[in-house]
């Protein structure tokens, strides 16, 4: 699951934000969102977790022992929300969503009586959700997966914006670091920073 952890960590460093790594068991309450793709087995602290949370595919999948849990994920009190049966995709198919893009390589069949916030265009659940605890039943595709945790994020009260290719920021309680990693100079609200090149300013 590290690519869709890394796909995750892509969408959401597109739009700005900035991510701490935090082990399964963190104390996660300075935190307004969570993002936890593909943990194989639950972590009991997004069950006390107050903010917005994105949660899954294949959450809750595997015990302790690797064995598959009856009944299968994501097994998150208070989320009436379980995966019945996956599907792998081939490389050529994707799942197309009801307000455009799509799901790749992976997606659940959910039941449950959570309230589904997404749907694929064929109307099955993509997305359940209790309150602020969200459950992705599948791996979105690139841009597909930057809209998702934008309005999410957004719920969250955070501010994002949507960085052109090869930018990416960094923000710390002092100082907001603009690293370019493209291979040409780039042009984004009024400043240039130069290919290969790092630029820094204080809050």
């Amino acid at each position: 699951m590290f690519r869709l952890a890394f796909e995750t960590y892509r969408a959401a460093r597109k739009l700005g934000l900035s991510l701490d790594i935090v082990a399964p068991d963190a104390d996660l309450s300075g935190y307004s969102l969570v993002l936890a793709p593909g943990l194989l087995e639950t972590p009991k602290s997004l069950e006390t977790f107050h903010g917005t949370a994105l949660i899954g595919p294949r959450t809750g999948s595997k015990t302790s022992e690797l064995s598959i849990p009856t009944p299968m994920g994501p097994n998150i009190t208070g989320l009436d929300c379980t995966s019945v049966r996956v599907q792998s995709l081939p490389p050529t198919c994707n799942i197309p969503l009801e307000n455009g893009g799509c799901f790749k390589h992976w997606l659940e069949d959910l039941e449950g009586n959570a309230e589904i916030a997404l749907r694929t265009k064929a109307g099955a659940p993509a997305i359940m959700r209790a309150g602020t605890l969200h459950y992705m039943a599948g791996w979105p595709e690139a841009d597909t997966y930057v809209d998702i945790l934008e309005t999410l994020a957004h719920q969250a009260g955070l501010k994002t914006q949507r960085l052109p290719d090869g930018l990416r920021i960094r923000d710390t309680p002092t100082h907001r670091f603009w690293f370019n990693y493209a291979p040409d100079d780039i042009e984004f609200e009024g400043r240039t920073i130069k290919s290969a090149d790092i630029q820094i300013e204080t809050h």
